[in-house]
């Protein structure tokens, strides 16, 4: 979002939003999605603030250059829990003019929608005043937030450009941008707070409850183990103040697949629970060597129920989560005659999740086991394996290298053991690990390792690209394989669409895939409702 910002030091700084990009589409401002701006609750007392106040200590550390000056590097902490969690960091000073030149923030066990972030804002000299002073010209963060029983980390960039001191025009120009229907914020000492139309041409704070975003989606999905392309389609709600209580609440009705989670913080614990209904079951079957075996086709159906408990000690995330699996299995057409239908049950799952961010880098790491209730041989003699284990670690790396240009780099290890048909992930475009192309079912990994890149940049304000490609290193017993290649390739488009909707496409291409390559294809459409 972008427009123009009027400060003063009455009211702080309002900003008028006159233009609007939707994963790097221009959007119509009309049917933008009022998303909500979370970011970390501000203490009641800044960390430089000139106050008769105890809440902060300092400590003179030395000397350091800054934007090509010389800079007195002044740290700082919070003394008690008055300013939230604990906050630490760095103001670099001009030892000429006093000026802030750069500050870095640091917050960890925060309260409320961030619960831990790095900021760095840097200043500028700005002529125009009776005094040099230097105000903030770029600010970028780093956030870590729970989201709906999981973690996002947010990246949030800022740039001010342009600045005029004292113009002129100023009360005219800001009452004209209050007189406009544009979206409007208010940054001010507590945060940012919406500015909505009084109905008189004018401007009040609006109550600072976020609205639920709601979404109508769709599309399909086509690849090479697929039988056909599979559609899907539903409403989808978000909302990050349920019943405004600072809840969250997700929900897909999609009608053959629906799903929902809710969250409930309490102080530094999250709560959470989430359900998956599946309506119509699935028929899959599994493939050796990149040949699909008719006679093991079945058809499967899962529901799922599980709750979690997280925490956030520092500026990383912990998280155990429960639950139970409901497992339906049925023959088809083309099952084999001794083929036996392994038994419907139940299967109890405990989960442990980490995550530490670090700038534009994230390390998790998941553990993983799993017991059936009901379980005996099944298939042509397969082995009864009540109790299967998962691990995985992951690393992800994003940076924005040009306005709405970004590279994306990341990497995987995953290991299993009494991984069957029904434990052990198949890459794919529903499955748990991704490799463009791949066709769905074709591999089941006991273990697997894999490298991604991705690069994104605008055609135009209208038109954004994506390109990629995937390798992995997959073990597949089923397969024989041990430590195969697995390579491909894609290329995917954003572009804005006809009544308010954002259209996305990609195809992949496998370079290297047990069996014969061809193409897999997707198409996804949103669009948000007021």
């Amino acid at each position: 979002m972008q427009g123009p910002a009027f400060y003063d030091s009455d009211t702080g700084t309002d900003w008028e939003i006159r233009e609007a990009f939707l994963d790097g589409v221009r959007w119509d401002l009309d049917h933008f999605p009022a998303m909500p701006l979370l970011e970390p609750r501000r203490p009641p007392v800044p960390p430089l603030a000139l106050r008769l106040d105890a809440a902060w200590a300092y400590e003179l550390r030395g000397v350091a250059v800054r934007e090509g000056r010389r800079c007195f590097e002044l740290s700082f902490s919070n003394r008690d829990g008055r300013t939230g969690g604990r906050r630490h960091g760095t103001a670099f000073i001009d030892a000429e003019t006093f000026a802030l030149i750069e500050r870095v923030e640091v917050g960890e066990n925060l309260p409320g929608d961030v619960r831990s972030s790095r900021t760095t804002a840097t200043y500028r000299a700005v002529e125009g005043f009776a005094a040099p002073i230097a105000l903030p010209f770029r600010v970028v963060a780093d956030d870590l937030l729970p989201a709906f029983g999981g973690a996002s980390t947010v990246h949030r960039e800022l740039d001010l450009s342009a600045i005029e001191a004292r113009p002129r025009e100023f009360e005219v120009d800001r009452a004209a941008a209050w007189a406009r229907e544009h979206r409007m914020l208010r940054d001010t000492l507590v945060g940012i707070v919406p500015l909505e139309p009084d109905g008189k041409g004018g401007r009040r704070v609006g109550d600072g409850r976020r609205r639920p975003q709601r979404f109508l989606l769709g599309g399909a999905v086509w690849d090479a183990g697929l039988p056909f392309p599979i559609p899907y389609g539903g409403f989808q709600l978000w909302d990050f103040d349920w019943r405004g209580r600072g809840d969250q609440l997700r929900l897909l009705i999609a009608g053959v697949v629906n799903d929902g989670a809710l969250a409930v913080r309490h102080g530094p614990v999250e709560l959470s629970a989430r359900a998956f209904v599946q309506a119509v079951p699935f028929a899959g079957k599994p493939a050796a060597n990149g040949d699909e075996i008719d006679r093991e086709e079945l058809r499967v159906r899962t529901q799922r129920l599980g709750a979690a408990l997280a925490v956030t000690p520092g500026r990383t995330r912990w998280q155990v989560d429960v639950g139970a699996n409901y497992w339906d299995f049925g023959s088809t057409e083309l099952t084999g005659a001794g083929f036996v239908v392994p038994d419907d049950t139940w299967e109890w799952t405990g989960r442990i999740d980490g995550q530490i961010p670090w700038g534009a880098a994230v390390l998790a790491a998941t553990g993983e086991t799993g017991v059936r209730q009901r379980w005996s041989a099944w298939g042509d003699g397969a082995p009864a394996l009540r109790t299967w284990r998962r691990a995985r670690l992951s690393w992800v790396w994003e940076k924005e290298v040009a306005p709405f240009t970004r590279l994306h780099l990341d990497s995987e290890a995953f290991v299993g053991t009494n991984l069957d048909r029904f434990s052990a992930p198949s890459p794919g475009h529903f499955g748990a690990l991704r490799v463009r192309g791949v066709a769905s079912g074709r591999v089941q990994a006991n273990a697997f390792g894999a490298v991604r890149a991705s690069f994104a940049w605008p055609f135009s304000d209208r038109l954004r690209f994506e390109t990629g490609v995937d390798a992995a290193w997959v073990r597949d017993p089923r397969s024989g394989s041990n430590a195969e290649p697995l390579v491909g390739i894609g290329a995917s488009f954003t572009l804005p669409g006809p009544w308010a909707t954002l259209i996305q496409g990609g195809v992949g291409f496998p370079l290297a895939i047990p069996g014969r390559r061809a193409p897999a294809v997707e198409l996804f459409i949103l669009r948000p409702l007021r």
